[in-house]
């Protein structure tokens, strides 16, 4: 059987995205990782960077393209519509707010996740491709602006809170892992590479009318 390089990509969140895509469609894949790089920013927080192939059988390459189309990954060809054509989320929607939080928390090393589902904490275990699901969430018992502080220190805490309620008003409830460590380590990029983000302190889930939104505090070092 014929073997083609389908994408290359310095992305270990990404490319687990991708093969996680083609598993789901039926398309046998399989990454080939070439050394070890420098630390990249990704969208959800840090990740190790080197050369990842993602390799696929030949006779697949047109369902992969598909899929890597609608995954904003590959060009469609001129005159064809992928599942992302559609208009980005206006500043006014609550997608929009979550999206530049997450611009302005990012300079402060905390991510910021909107999740919609009602039960959003499996939205944020299939997001993350959590393996343990059995964690137990708690109320923050702190103040809403000790909570930021004690999320994202006192450097960026602040800053955040006040962001935050600028854009969306204070949560109705905070809640956060009864136990966090378990979280942390699969949320951390391990020796493979894997995980979406490479040191994670803490987290905390903010819960409003329709939607929740996930802070994740971590460090570039």
């Amino acid at each position: 059987m014929e073997e083609k390089i389908i994408i290359k990509t310095y992305n270990s969140f990404e490319a687990d995205q991708i093969l996680a895509s083609f598993q789901d469609a039926g398309i046998p894949a399989y990454k080939l990782e070439h050394g070890l790089g420098q630390l990249a920013e990704i969208a959800a927080g840090m990740s190790r960077t080197s050369l990842i192939e993602i390799i696929i059988p030949e006779e697949a390459e047109d369902a992969a393209d598909e899929i890597l189309i609608n995954m904003g990954l590959l060009e469609p060809p001129p005159g064809v519509k992928s599942e992302r054509d559609i208009p980005a989320w206006d500043d006014d929607t609550p997608q929009g707010k979550a999206a530049l939080l997450d611009d302005f928390a990012m300079y402060y090393e905390t991510a910021v996740q909107y999740l919609e589902e009602d039960d959003y904490l499996e939205e944020f275990y299939h997001l993350f491709f959590f393996t343990n699901r059995e964690q137990k969430l708690i109320p923050f018992e702190e103040n809403y602006q000790d909570a930021f502080i004690e999320l994202c220190g006192d450097r960026g805490g602040k800053s955040i809170a006040d962001k935050t309620e600028s854009l969306f008003g204070r949560p109705k409830r905070m809640m956060v892992f009864e136990s966090v460590n378990t979280v942390i380590e699969e949320l951390e990029a391990s020796s493979d590479g894997w995980g979406p983000f490479y040191t994670v302190f803490d987290l905390m889930f903010c819960e409003y009318d329709g939607f929740t939104l996930c802070f994740i505090a971590g460090s570039n070092n």
